[in-house]
């Protein structure tokens, strides 16, 4: 049974605190339900095998003494009837405790998620790695993802992250990450994103599965280990050919065939024969052992695994009524990948059979049977190995969407931005710069009840370097992040943080939080020297950007630094690329006289009221005029105050 309120127009507005307040109201009610129904039909159950035992000793017995009038046939007729009625309970019982799997697994998913409506991600992974170790390092993270906190405690990863797959996560990763370049792949995204957040239900079934409990990325890249791997065995060259089928088949055959009359004859001398037979299976198990053994290895590590991806690939297979083309894609590669994987999850079960020693000696002393295994599991790699990756990806590529459809439904607030391609627009002016338009512009981890609000525009003829003065903790850091941070959700298909938001396709680059490296030998002047060199070299690329700078050069001294932070910002100029930088050196504003037509600048302030220091963190023309770090520093007693 389905849950009230889950098939939901792309358009609803709809309150997700209420919802899955809603929900989780809902499932509880179904798992007490579910749990008592099991408990009863276990109740009866048990009556039932009483019953059962009462009437089949009486059948036994031909009746009970003290029950002398009743018949035989009817002592039979209850045995019967306790059968039947047996298993109809244990079916009963088994489709109600899968109803109660299914909805303690939903019960699950929508507790996580008022949890993480009250600020607790606790439950979900941040994704830190992707910053901190290098074997699993994306290649464009290095854009902005450090500055903007894609990944961390509280990172938009973390929050946005459901994944349930090794596949998806990284997916997402790289999602969160690459920054789209072509307006008809955001818009399809977006499209995607909009009808999955409305799915809810299927949404929510995908979320339950909990594929990647206790799995790791490494159990992936197995799999595909062995569907590449072409080891070269010359025994292995005649696990295809008919003829060795056909002996496989035939002497299991002669074997038992020859061991069943041998023991009805034992004095006709035919069990010399049968154990003939069983030496010489072994002897066959035995030439192909290195491949059973490998082959057993990777059995181990991924059957489950592999078990999951058919449960998901099912799921998506079932759910074939998109009409994003992206996830009518996904859901094509589902139906023949969920179909094919089944019948290898089907052969890695019956391969484990023979694991155990008891089962290893008789199954293939008997039958071949782990050769017979190996042949199936080669047939079904040369008919299916080269699809996996595209099978894969459909997976990865849901399993990421849902997550991201997650994060467009848990913020119904945000709005989706407008992307303008420069290729299809006609003028000159347009042509000459990219254009960034934000009303009501705030930050998307704040509340939006919480946040300050503020617009800014950047293009060719309304200023495409914007200088932002003004005092610490006004604002000016976090105002850059918002920009940065929504232009690379519009960029990767997902609604911003703002009342209106539009822009022209670009990549973002950021510098605001370079750090030293002890490991490279690397100061923190050199490592910033070192990231503006290669926002320069992406300058001169001709590829139009987003540069948001945060006070840089901060490693030398302040002449130096005026000096170095105006000449940089001149070369930029000469760029149709926007650019953003936060200074606290009012002087470097005088860029604005030089060139009246391409920079401006804006200050946020800090207002002083009854001998205190408010901030009211919105953004003004203008160069900033008050400082508040000699007042700050007498308010808190580090310096007196008539020093």
């Amino acid at each position: 049974m389905n849950p009230p309120n889950t098939s939901l127009s792309s358009d609803s507005a709809v309150n997700p605190e209420q919802f899955y307040t809603d929900q989780e109201h809902f499932f509880a009610d179904r798992i007490a339900y579910h749990k008592g129904i099991t408990r009863r039909i276990s109740l009866a159950r048990l009556c039932i095998a009483v019953m059962a035992l009462v009437s089949g000793f009486a059948s036994w017995n031909g009746g009970i003494a003290a029950m002398a009038l009743v018949p035989l046939s009817l002592w039979y007729g209850v045995l019967g009837f306790s059968f039947a009625m047996f298993l109809i309970l244990v079916t009963m019982h088994a489709r109600h405790h899968e109803q109660l799997s299914d909805a303690e697994g939903m019960h699950r998913v929508v507790k996580r998620e008022l949890a993480a409506l009250a600020g607790d991600f606790s439950e979900f992974s941040h994704g830190g790695e992707f910053l901190t170790e290098r074997d699993v390092a994306l290649p464009h993270a290095e854009d902005f993802a450090l500055d903007l906190d894609i990944f961390g405690e509280h990172s938009l990863f973390q929050r946005i992250n459901r994944t349930v797959t090794p596949l998806g996560y990284k997916r997402l990763a790289e999602y969160l990450t690459t920054t789209l370049q072509d307006v008809r792949l955001i818009n399809s995204r977006n499209e995607s994103l909009r009808e999955l957040a409305a799915d809810t239900h299927f949404r929510h079934e995908w979320l339950a599965s909990e594929a990647k409990q206790g799995l790791a990325g490494q159990e992936q890249q197995g799999i595909q280990r062995w569907l590449d791997d072409s080891v070269n065995l010359s025994a292995l060259d005649v696990l295809g050919k008919t003829w060795f089928t056909a002996l496989l088949v035939l002497l299991p055959i002669m074997a038992n065939g020859v061991g069943v009359w041998g023991g009805v004859m034992p004095d006709s001398g035919l069990m010399r024969f049968f154990w003939a037979f069983v030496i010489a299976h072994f002897g066959i198990w035995a030439i192909f052992f290195p491949r059973i053994r490998r082959e057993t290895a990777m059995m181990s590590r991924t059957a489950s695994l592999l078990a999951q991806y058919v449960r998901l690939l099912r799921l998506l297979q079932n759910h074939s009524r998109f009409h994003s083309p992206i996830l009518q894609r996904c859901a094509s590669e589902a139906d023949v990948a969920a179909k094919s994987l089944r019948k290898l999850t089907l052969i890695l079960r019956v391969f484990e059979n023979s694991q155990s020693p008891f089962g290893a000696i008789l199954l293939n002393g008997l039958f071949l049977w782990d050769v017979h295994c190996i042949r199936l599991l080669s047939e079904w790699r040369k008919r299916y190995g080269t699809r996996i990756e595209e099978w894969f990806e459909a997976l990865a590529e849901m399993d990421a969407l849902v997550s991201m459809a997650g994060f467009v439904f848990r913020h119904p607030e945000f709005v989706p931005a407008t992307i303008r391609d420069a290729d299809s627009d006609k003028t000159e002016s347009f042509k000459s710069s990219s254009i960034l338009a934000a009303e009501g512009l705030y930050h998307p981890f704040l509340p939006q009840d919480e946040a300050v609000k503020n617009s800014l525009t950047l293009s060719g003829q309304e200023g495409k370097l914007v200088i932002i003065t003004g005092a610490n903790m006004a604002g000016k850091s976090t105002f850059l992040r918002a920009l940065a941070l929504n232009t690379v959700l519009a960029h990767i298909g997902l609604p911003v943080a703002a009342e209106r938001f539009s822009c022209s396709v670009m990549h973002v680059v950021t510098s605001m939080r370079t750090s030293d490296s002890l490991e490279r030998h690397e100061s923190y002047f050199f490592a910033e020297l070192q990231r503006l060199k290669m926002i320069t070299e992406r300058l001169r690329s001709g590829a139009p950007m987003l540069i948001i700078l945060d006070e840089i050069l901060r490693g030398t001294n302040s002449a130096d630094k005026k000096s170095g932070t105006i000449g940089l910002l001149r070369q930029m100029i000469a760029f149709p690329s926007l650019a953003v930088i936060a200074t606290h050196d009012t002087e470097i504003g005088l860029l604005e006289q030089e060139f009246p037509s391409l920079v401006r600048n804006f200050c946020f302030e800090g207002v002083m009221k009854n001998n205190d220091l408010y901030f009211d963190y919105t953004l003004r023309s203008g160069v900033a005029a008050n400082k508040n770090a000699t007042f700050l520093m007498q308010k808190m007693g580090i310096l007196l105050r008539d020093v």
